[in-house]
This record gives C-alpha cells, structure tokens and sequence, in this order.
C-alpha cells in the first residue's frame, strides 16, 4: 500500500490496515518530506520510528494502491495498542487538552476572519473545574496558526493551566519523546479538544476517544467517518464542549 510521508497519513494507512485486516508492506513517498518538510533529518529518522512500530508485521507484497482512496473503509481508528509499551502516566489527576494548532487549508481565512473572534470570546468566560494542558506549537505561520497567545491571555485568569507547547515547528522537527509524551497525555485525558485537521489531529483520534473538533468545511474523506464529535457548525461545537464540561 501506498502512503504519504505526513505523520497523519502514516497513522491513517494503519488504520485502513488493522480495518481491514491486511498484512501487505507500505511504500511511504519520502520523497514529500523534500517538499513539504524541508528535507528534515530529525523528519526521516521520526517516521522509521513509526515504521517499525506500524508495519513491522506487514509482510505481504505491497499493493499497488494509494491509502487515500481507501480511508472510507476504517473501521477502528485507535492505535492505542502499538504505543502502550511506552505510554505512561504524565498526570495523577483529571485534565483535559487544548489544541494550539489551527488548519483549515483553503478556508484558513475565512476561520480567520469569521471564527477566531468568536472563539476567543468563548474561552474569555471558560472555566473547568480540572487543568487544562496545552499542546501544540507556540507559533505557527502560511496556511495554520496557533492559538497559543489566546489561550495564555484568556484562560490564566479563571483555569489552572499546564504548558507542554513547543518553540520547534513539530510537523518539520519532530521530537520522538515528546511525541511519546503528548500520546500518553492524550491517552489519558478527560478531553481533548481540537481545531482544523492535520497531524495532530489524527494523532488525537488514534489515541483517545475521548475527543471533540471544529472542523467548518474542510474537505477531506478522513473527516466524513470521524464521528458526531467533529463539527462544521461552530455554535454547535461550543455548546457540546459545554455539555460534556458539565457532565465530567
């Protein structure tokens, strides 16, 4: 099977296999990471990791057939089994995780002009009773940004907050420990919540089901089998994480 180099995509490639029960071998195009990841060292020597956690048991020819025409047929999304070894327990009390990063591709604007506002005056009166762990990048450029600024300025006031973000870009210099570290954060909180699509993204729902987005119109076939928890309409996204703040 074929796959792109993105990390998302390698999990989602694993998740179309454990679906449908294949063992054939995965041809990763690295030839993306020149292209989308700045031909990264630290980008190379992450997905081998991942290769040998993944496909380490796939030893059937490979097919002839790119894993994006295939992701309608994923049935069972988590991973959780293929990390455990190595998820630990980073908290010994109840949280739950803000996302940093926003992607909305070509609708990066107009979540930009139309959402961000609305967003922020939400989380201006947001209060949970538990942490709440950031994670994610502190800055973020081109067509995704990052929420880190917002959160720091809205939430301090009214939420105990924990900073697990970034200075590195992670989608180009990922760091396998912390990568290890925000799965089992993941893994064990009582929430996570997220904006847009990507990586970290499919990161969350491989390793938790205990999740809620805001996609808006983002165009992708992952996003059509998700679930009712990722929502295009906004004010129906903030009124669910309400409910399930109430009901922790």
């Amino acid at each position: 099977m074929l796959s792109n180099a993105g990390i998302g995509d390698i999990l989602i490639t694993k998740m179309i296999l454990q679906s449908l029960n294949l063992k054939n071998k995965v041809v990763i195009n690295k030839e993306l990471v020149k292209i989308y990841r700045n031909d990264s060292d630290a980008y190379y020597k992450f997905i081998e990791k991942l290769e040998d956690i993944l496909f380490v048991n796939q030893t059937e020819p490979a097919l002839n057939i790119h894993s994006l025409n295939l992701q309608d047929k994923i049935t069972k999304f988590l991973l959780i089994e293929y990390f455990k070894k190595d998820l630990k327990n980073v908290f010994d009390f109840d949280y739950i995780t803000l996302s940093t990063k926003t992607r909305y591709d070509d609708s990066q604007n107009a979540f930009m002009n139309n959402d961000l506002s609305i967003i922020i005056d939400f989380f201006k009166n947001f209060t949970v009773d538990c942490p709440i762990v950031l994670l994610g990048e502190r800055e973020l450029k081109g067509n995704q940004y990052s929420l880190y600024k917002h959160y720091m300025e809205v939430l301090s006031e009214n939420n105990d907050i924990i900073d697990y973000t970034s200075d590195v870009k992670l989608s180009t210099e990922p760091d396998w420990n912390m990568f290890i570290r925000d799965l089992s954060i993941l893994n064990n909180s009582k929430l996570n919540i997220m904006f847009g699509y990507g990586g970290n993204f499919v990161m969350t729902i491989a390793i938790s089901n205990s999740n809620i987005g805001y996609i808006r119109d983002i165009s992708h076939p992952f996003l059509n089998i998700v679930g009712s928890n990722f929502h295009r309409n906004l004010n129906e996204f903030m009124n669910e994480i309400k409910l399930k703040i109430q009901d922790m």
